[in-house]
């Protein structure tokens, strides 16, 4: 695998830079521990590795101070089958890797550490960095002490499985075990040498760090200020962006809602009005037939006069007629009688006459007188009633005569001839003057208490402005909502609304933050490169005391987990890279089978010797060639680029002259990048400056 270009922007000490590497070896140069060797190193193992879409604080802490927008970092390689182009954006929290020659796209997470996986040979940052990486820390380990507890078991892990399987075929060895006792066995031990400088670090650490607390609030106090504030600004953004759409499509139907009420309004008001119209056309019509009937307004009293009158005439009519019978029935009566007449007066004839014959027929006499009394005494009687009710009847037909002439001034005042026709046109108008009535109260409840002018002056053009506002709404309906989700809109422009309000309050707020906020945060950037260059300083020392009991004690649990044959193997490839290195000096090497041990023959003692009783210069070059050795055997051929962050400080010049031959060897078919500050490699591959 070769890395063929990488770019960086915002990360660490690089604010933006494009670098092109060679596909053998690479001397990565900067004038100090500043310039940004460190950050490019690190952003190539990011971009390999490392997820865009955590929440990390010290991985949002590699962009670089000062930059408002976090780092990215986009990388080309190239193996021997195809070319890729690998992005990696903490902006957005994306990442993508694109095959150059197929064009095929890779944006899921998981598929694109795959792939990485397959190209690199390494599944893992820590693995990657456990094996490809060397530094001059990490010369005597393999595991990064920066990674976690997890993280180191899980290297470890692959690594142990890799070499096994490189050796005898599989990779089912349990290495939790051998982790753990490892983990147990990483201790410190009494210092030899750097104890000293140890000591003398770690105080000037601890005031460092006694020193930072209260600036480092000030400076996240800003950061996190900064990074609410770019959030606000997006958010406010998406925000601003989204509510106009939405407020539009709300008004709309707003409008539309509007207009369909007053559309109904003036289509009610529209029928009211032609309601109205035939109302007064009938009242017209009324009025007109009424016209005809003129004699009779103004004189209903007259008609009720005249109806009284008749009524009069009539009652009057009967009562005479009533009496002219009692009259008819008394003279019937007075008739009736004058048989008593007859038979009285007979008696008395013939009482008269029997006198004549005999002085006791005078008695017969008497009845008859009685009996003419008696009929003389009733026709009297008779006579008086006769000549009452006659009366009476004379004063009935004075009566009827009045009326009568009250009934003919009446009708001749309202010129007619016949009562009963004048009635029965009487009666029409009264219908007319009723329907009439009734329409205009149908009228006046419509128009109220206006006048017809007003009334249709109002009413003008109704149809045509019924018409403009229903092509206007017309015109809205493809954008009508049903009423659920025209309240769900309504929730929304609310709730953006509400949402627009409190950004740009928030805003406002951290806008006058750092109007009146004055924290140096370039300060904090020069502490912490001062604190971490001490903790490289701390961790080497440390590292050099644990070295060799470390990988001793490696090497020994490989063993005794059937790793046994990694002697042979190992014994052949240190032995040709020693060589090289030490001149020929040390070119037989042996690894102890019981504890995987290395031991070198020395041509001064002409016996083996135990590396450890070397110096620490000549320990160092053994397990640089040990480290080389274990990176060819478990990167599965995938050969991998090797990033050696200066670990030869401390070679003797010709050993140094020995080990760039051999980088130079090694760089044929693996890439090498050397950061350095030295110029003792200028002349060995490509230099690259970063300053």
């Amino acid at each position: 695998m070769i890395l063929k270009r990488i770019s960086v922007k915002r990360f660490k000490a690089i604010r933006d830079k494009v670098i092109e590497f060679s596909p053998s070896l690479n001397i990565i140069k900067g004038t100090d521990n500043e310039a940004g060797k460190s950050s490019l190193r690190t952003a190539i193992v990011k971009a390999l590795y490392q997820d865009p879409a955590t929440s990390r604080a010290d991985i949002w802490g590699l962009t670089s101070w000062g930059m408002d927008e976090l780092w990215e970092v986009e990388l080309e390689l190239q193996t021997d089958s195809e070319s890729y182009q690998l992005t990696k954006s903490l902006k957005d929290g994306s990442c993508r890797l694109v095959e150059l020659g197929s064009s095929r796209v890779i944006t899921s997470r998981n598929a694109i550490e795959d792939e990485v996986a397959q190209i690199t040979g390494c599944p893992s940052e820590v693995f990657f960095e456990s094996t490809a990486c060397i530094g001059q820390e990490e010369l005597i380990g393999i595991i990064p002490g920066m990674a976690t507890v997890g993280e180191k078991q899980k290297a470890k892990g692959a690594i142990t499985k890799r070499l096994q399987g490189t050796l005898i075929g599989t990779e089912g060895v349990d290495v939790t075990t051998l982790l753990l006792k490892l983990s147990a066995k990483t201790h410190r031990k009494d210092a030899r040498g750097p104890y000293y400088e140890l000591q003398k670090i770690v105080s000037q650490v601890d005031k460092l760090k006694a020193e930072k607390p209260s600036l480092e609030e000030q400076v996240n106090k800003v950061m996190e200020g900064r990074r609410k504030l770019n959030k606000i600004k997006e958010e406010l953004e998406q925000v601003s962006e989204d509510l106009p759409p939405k407020k539009e499509l709300l008004e709309k139907n707003q409008r539309i809602l509007e207009k369909e009420k007053e559309i109904k309004g003036e289509k009610v008001q529209y029928e009211s009005f032609n309601r109205a119209k035939r109302f007064k056309v009938s009242l017209d019509e009324q009025n007109e037939r009424l016209g005809e009937l003129a004699c009779f307004m103004g004189r209903e009293g007259d008609v009720g006069q005249l109806e009284d009158a008749e009524g009069e005439v009539t009652s009057l009519e009967k009562t005479q007629s009533n009496l002219e019978g009692e009259i008819k029935t008394i003279q019937e009566q007075k008739r009736a009688q004058r048989w008593m007449f007859i038979a009285g007066l007979v008696a008395t004839i013939g009482a008269l006459l029997g006198l004549l014959i005999s002085k006791y027929a005078g008695i017969v006499a008497v009845p008859g007188l009685l009996m003419l009394g008696y009929w003389v005494t009733r026709q009297r009687d008779f006579n008086g009633q006769i000549k009452e009710k006659s009366n009476k009847v004379g004063d009935l037909e004075a009566q009827i005569q009045d009326n009568q002439t009250v009934i003919r001034n009446i009708l001749d005042l309202l010129d007619f001839e016949d009562y009963a026709e004048c009635i029965r046109r009487f009666r029409d108008y009264s219908q007319k003057v009723t329907a009439r009535k009734t329409t205009a109260d149908k009228l006046s409840g419509v128009i109220g208490e206006k006048d017809w002018d007003t009334f249709e002056k109002e009413n003008e053009g109704l149809d045509i402005r019924i018409s403009g506002a229903q092509k206007e709404l017309n015109s809205l309906l493809s954008f009508k909502l049903e009423p659920l989700e025209l309240q769900k809109l309504e929730n929304e422009v609310t709730t953006l609304q509400n949402r627009k309000e409190e950004l740009e309050k928030d805003k406002g707020g951290l806008d006058r933050f750092f109007e009146y906020t004055d924290v140096d945060t370039d300060q904090l950037t020069t502490m912490e490169e001062e604190l971490r260059w001490r903790e490289e300083e701390r961790k080497f020392f440390e590292n050099k005391m644990r070295l060799f009991e470390i990988t001793r004690e490696m090497l020994d649990e490989a063993h005794q987990q059937t790793l046994i044959k990694a002697a042979d193997i190992l014994e052949k490839e240190l032995g040709k890279y020693i060589s090289v290195i030490t001149g020929g000096r040390y070119n037989e090497v042996k690894i102890n089978e019981e504890d995987l041990s290395v031991w070198a023959f020395s041509p001064e003692k002409q016996d083996w010797v135990d590396v450890l009783e070397l110096s620490r210069a000549t320990q160092d070059q053994f397990y640089i060639a040990a480290r080389l050795a274990l990176v060819k055997l478990i990167t599965e051929e995938k050969k991998p680029p090797l990033l050696l962050d200066d670990p030869f400080v401390n070679f003797h010049p010709k050993r140094l002259e020995k080990m760039i031959s051999l980088l130079q060897e090694l760089s044929m078919e693996n890439q090498i990048l050397l950061f350095t500050c030295s110029d003792a490699y200028d002349d060995c591959g490509n230099v690259i400056s970063v300053s």
